[in-house]
């Protein structure tokens, strides 16, 4: 069983103001039983998850913390084609990760409208821009005919010159979303949960929720290596 399992099984309960007593009677078991199950002391049988899964009207992929989708929507790479030519699972790899960023920043951008504060949207596209151009950097140094003058920052500190300006981007960001004191023409509070999100932006936020996934999984990775 997942060990997202338990700390997803009590949130669930919590979210709806209920005790152990009143789940577990609504879910047809015992209060230790369901004790355990929240701390992880006992894996549940199959019955049990469709139960809790239909009660707390979420997927059991959700339950299992196996998407961060509620209703269980996530992109794989079983949805793509393998391409014709060269290394097919790389090139689907690589096509997933193209369609989950396009859909994603289809997104944002919708949100930065909806939240509808310039200081927030300037630096969050910057902070978009600045990585898309580190990205062309690297892809610029694989042959060593292009041209030496396409750009203006130097190689040797433009990653510390971008690495600072999406570092102070994204905290002046934060600090006005945080800004209590804005009216509401000055900034719109926008809903970002799963739930939310899936419910305003059905076609793209499987895609959001899937990269979210993704990109904390490899920065467990890297952490662990």
């Amino acid at each position: 069983m997942s060990k997202e399992f338990a700390r997803i099984l009590t949130l669930l309960r919590k979210e709806r103001n209920l005790s152990q007593k009143e789940a577990s009677d609504a879910l047809g078991i015992s209060q230790a039983l369901l004790s355990h199950y929240e701390n992880g002391k006992r894996e549940c049988g199959l019955e049990f998850l469709c139960t809790a899964a239909d009660f707390y009207k979420v997927s059991c992929d959700y339950l299992l913390g196996r998407t961060p989708d509620r209703s269980g929507n996530f992109v794989t790479l079983a949805d793509l084609p393998v391409l014709s030519g060269g290394d097919g699972a790389t090139s689907s790899e690589l096509l997933l990760e193209k369609r989950l960023t396009i859909n994603s920043l289809n997104l944002i951008f919708s949100l930065l409208m909806e939240v509808g504060n310039k200081d927030i949207s300037d630096d969050c596209a910057t902070v978009i821009m600045t990585s898309i151009y580190r990205v062309l950097r690297i892809l610029h140094v694989t042959d060593k005919s292009n041209p030496k003058n396409m750009f203006t920052l130097p190689s040797y500190n433009y990653c510390a010159l971008t690495g600072g300006v999406t570092s102070v981007c994204e905290a002046n960001a934060i600090n006005v979303a945080r800004n209590q004191r804005l009216d509401g023409e000055s900034k719109t509070p926008v809903a970002v949960s799963p739930e939310k999100l899936s419910e305003k932006y059905p076609l793209y936020a499987p895609a959001l929720l899937s990269l979210v996934t993704m990109v904390e999984e490899r920065i467990k990775n890297q952490g662990n290596e």
